[in-house]
């Protein structure tokens, strides 16, 4: 699977192989496409395995060694974490009449939800206003990939994706809630509609290609945190270091961020037994994040209503 060429859709796999092994600079196929791969072919054994299909299952422990390590991630420190949220998209302006104007966009939510979540770029990006929710009398993030009537519109990483994630109490305390109701009343099928999609050549949609791309880097940049180290995803590493540092079980981590604890048929019963969603929310409710400053209330959520004829129905 390694050596074979990097779109098996164009070219025979075995002819294939035998040209890369004859070229200098062979078109492999990337890491995460080499994952996915393995990942269907274990999940057949495994499948299986469980109706005693096999006696053993040799795909088990079989794992790829990533060739392209690429840069390593690390988490925000204080200071960096300080010096963004300080500057006038999270703290506002002054007017030249003098009056104080922040408006709460994409730009504004994105950063603030994703250092108080762990939740993905895209997972954040694509959300629907029905995936803020009220459960047990806890205000949550529903991550999935389907709407309440029971359609796929959006697209998580893996099932682990799929997950309730508590709300920090920062982020109603600074209006996201009014944030939703504004969206809903405007009639926008999406949290951010302001965030332009881009189409693949596929079909597939991602919202958050440009935001993640383009106008985070630039942010980046004017404010002079150019460490690649650190890019949007880096907030997961942030959220996660403090949790390491308040002990939170590491269990409770993964389930929080939508990462796998084992494989197999045992992730499936971990799935059903999740830690219960009060507990959750009190390592959320607990969450401190060094170095973030006050974010004060928007005064503006500068969302522009539809049309009534294109609301939707």
């Amino acid at each position: 699977m390694i050596n074979s060429p990097n779109n098996t859709h164009k070219s025979s796999i075995l002819a294939g192989i035998e040209d890369n092994f004859g070229d200098k600079c062979p078109k492999l196929q990337a890491d995460a496409s080499i994952e996915k791969h393995l990942n269907i072919v274990k999940a057949i054994f495994s499948l299986a395995f469980n109706e005693d299909a096999i006696q053993t299952n040799p795909a088990q422990r079989v794992t790829v060694t990533k060739r392209n390590i690429g840069i390593e991630r690390i988490p925000w420190d204080q200071a960096d974490i300080a010096k963004l949220f300080s500057c006038d998209i999270f703290q506002g302006a002054l007017s030249p009449k003098g009056t104080f104007h922040l408006t709460a966009n994409s730009d504004f939510w994105m950063p603030i939800i994703a250092i108080l979540s762990g939740m993905r770029c895209e997972e954040i990006g694509q959300m629907i206003p029905d995936d803020i929710q009220r459960i047990d009398d806890i205000s949550v993030f529903n991550v999935s990939e389907i709407d309440n009537a029971g359609r796929t519109i959006k697209r998580i990483k893996t099932r682990n994706s799929r997950r309730i994630v508590p709300i920090h109490p920062i982020l109603i305390e600074i209006g996201l809630l009014s944030y939703v109701d504004a969206i809903n009343a405007a009639g926008h099928c999406r949290l951010f509609p302001d965030l332009k999609p881009f189409t693949a050549k596929n079909g597939s949609i991602k919202f958050t290609k440009y935001y993640s791309g383009r106008h985070f880097p630039n942010l980046r940049q004017r404010l002079e945190l150019t460490d690649p180290r650190k890019p949007f995803h880096a907030f997961r590493h942030t959220i996660k270091a403090a949790w390491k540092r308040a002990g939170v079980p590491l269990v409770i981590q993964h389930e929080l961020l939508g990462h796998a604890t084992e494989g197999g048929a045992a992730a499936a019963y971990a799935r059903e037994e999740r830690t219960s969603l009060s507990v959750r929310a009190e390592v959320i409710r607990s969450t401190v994040i060094p170095g973030l400053p006050h974010i004060p209330k928007p005064t503006s959520y500068g969302v522009v209503a539809l049309p009534r004829d294109q609301f939707p129905v």
